[in-house]
Order: structure tokens, then sequence, then C-alpha cells
């Protein structure tokens, strides 16, 4: 009887709803809201069960390596965050400290920041626009790294210069190349997902350089071998060394190939090669490329530190700021090296 009785009623009020058009109008537009939020909800849920089943999927195939040593673990290339977090004074203080067996040669860096400074007014690419593909705000490649950029190319003038990892770096190099060396630059990518690059340049662009789309352990030596001295070879990595990566092709095979005189770049590397604390303990980056780029350095006398811009961003900023005011802006985290000698 209750049951018929708010039946009743209900089919009343909902007569009455439809009798008024205003009404009848906005009862339609709340339930086309409600019907809208419940699918649109329902969707929200169906991709983030989605992406559980993927992260699950990604833990069984590589179950064997969690259950081996979990992460934190001694025999686990990832850190122990409990550790971390309580020696990190200690870890990630960027105070000034010797780093043995490690030439960086603090005065050959400033001299050769003296020696950019009369290259810095000729920077032009502040920003990108119809004519320039260069983005220095982009959040991939800072202006100090560009501003660095430019004028290691313009002191160098190298004839060849072959990138590993291509974005807004070669957006750079390709506004370079065109505005002050007529195109004159040969520049080989190697950039396994090039679609991201490709958005960014412009059309006639694809002629104007040579895209490999391949994973660098799949490319030809010679690419390397083939460089001399001024030209530059230009690492932007995963930064992860392990079993069949890049980085390690990069210190094992491809170093040991350059020739003296080769400029090299390597991105993401920080003073005294350990990365930023945040990147650990919120972000869970663990890269250690810097880490092995260290070991290389120690007591090897056939590379030379061109320019270190996280330490020169530490102990030199005040110089930085009287030569290139606007390399502060977003300051360099790049290193660069030539190789001296070939043995």
């Amino acid at each position: 009887m209750a049951l018929k009785l708010i039946s009743s009623g209900l089919n009343s009020v909902i007569g009455l709803i439809r009798s008024i058009p205003p009404l009848y109008r906005a009862a339609k537009r709340v339930r086309d809201w409600v019907c809208k939020s419940y699918l649109e909800e329902i969707s929200q849920i169906r991709e983030h069960y989605s992406q559980l089943l993927q992260k699950v999927e990604m833990l069984q195939r590589n179950s064997i390596y969690l259950e081996f040593a979990p992460p934190g673990h001694y025999y686990s290339p990832l850190p122990n965050l409990d550790d971390l977090r309580e020696n990190q004074d200690r870890i990630f203080s960027q105070a000034y400290r010797d780093l043995p067996g490690v030439d960086l040669d603090p005065e050959s860096m400033v001299k050769l920041l003296e020696q950019f400074k009369v290259i810095y007014p000729e920077y032009v690419f502040w920003k990108r626009d119809s004519v320039f593909r260069f983005d220095p705000y982009s959040g991939t490649f800072s202006l100090g790294d560009a501003i660095v950029f430019f004028c290691m190319i313009l002191h160098k003038k190298p004839k060849r210069i072959v990138e590993v990892g291509a974005g807004m770096s070669t957006c750079l190099m390709l506004d370079i190349n065109r505005y002050f060396f007529n195109d004159a630059m040969r520049i080989t990518s190697i950039e396994p997902y090039p679609d991201r690059l490709m958005a960014m340049i412009h059309p006639e662009d694809s002629s104007r350089f040579h895209l490999i789309p391949q994973r660098l352990e799949d490319i030809d030596l010679d690419i390397f071998s083939a460089l001399e001295a001024n030209d530059i070879v230009f690492f932007d990595s995963t930064h992860v060394s392990k079993c069949n990566s890049d980085v390690n092709h990069i210190f094992f095979d491809l170093l040991p190939l350059l020739k003296p005189g080769v400029v090299i770049h390597f991105h993401d590397v920080f003073y005294p090669f350990e990365y930023p604390m945040r990147w650990l303990l919120e972000v869970g980056a663990a890269w250690n490329e810097n880490y092995l780029l260290r070991a290389f350095l120690q007591y090897n006398k056939s590379f030379k530190v061109l320019f270190f811009g996280n330490y020169l961003n530490l102990f030199h900023r005040d110089r930085i700021e009287q030569i290139m005011p606007r390399y502060l802006e977003w300051p360099s985290f790049s290193i660069w090296l030539q190789r001296v000698c070939g043995e």
C-alpha cells in the first residue's frame, strides 16, 4: 500500500513537472548533467582500472627481479628510501668537496666562460615564433643549456654534430645551423621515437638533417668514428646503466672510438655527480648515469672537462651573471667534455 502511494505521488510530481515547460526543461538539464557526470565517472574508473591492470602485468613480467631483490634491498639497484632520508644532508649536499681522481680544472672552465663573453650577445633564440623552432621554456631543454650549446657551437665551429636523443635541442641546432652557418653543418639525430620531434620542426626541415629512427645500440659505429676534432656528439640518453642499455653502449663502445678533439655533451649532470634529492625522494627517478660518468672521469687523462654547468652555477655564479646574465633564469645542468688524446 505504501509503495503504491509513493508511486502515485511520484507520477503526480512528474506529471506536474511536464505540465510546466520551464520546469520540465530545467529537469531535463539536471537529468542530462547527472547522466553525463555518471558516464564520465564510469570512464575514469575504467581508465584507472586499465592502468592498474597494466601495472599488475608489468609486475608479473618482472617478478623475477622483484623476488630476487625488492627495491631498497642491498642487492637491488634501487636505493633504500629510509636510508636516503636518514642521510640526506650528507648524500645530497652540494657544498664544495674534493673529488679524488676527477680533474674538473675550474680555471680552464672559467677561461672558456670568458671566451663565451663575445659570443653571448649574438644569441637570439629567446622565444619560439614562426621563424625559430626552439622554445627555451618548453620544460625539456633549459635556457642556460641552450645558451651554452649556442656558444659552444659558435666557438668550436663543428662540421658535424651527432645527437643521441632528439627533441628541443634538435630545434636549436636547426635554428643555429640556418641562421649562423647557412646550413653548412651536417646534423645527424638518432631518435627511436621521433614523433614528438617531427611535431616540433617545420615541414621543410626533414631535408636539413639526417634522422635515424633507431635505438642507439643498433646504429653503425662508423657514424661516431668518423667525427673529427671540434665536431660534437650530443648525448641525452636514458640516463640508466643496465644490461643492454644505451648508457653502457656509450661508455663501453662509443667514447673509446672518438678521435682527439671531438667534443662531448652529457645532459642532466649534477655536482658532485649526485642527483637532486627531490628526484630520489619524491619523483622516484633513480638514474645512475652520473655515477658511471664520475667513475669514467677518475684518473682519466684522455678526456678533459670543458664546461660543467651545475659546478659553475654553484661556485662561479657571479662571473656567469657578468658574462651571460639571462643564463641564470634557468641555468644549465649539462657537462661538456673533449677527448684530448687517443691513448
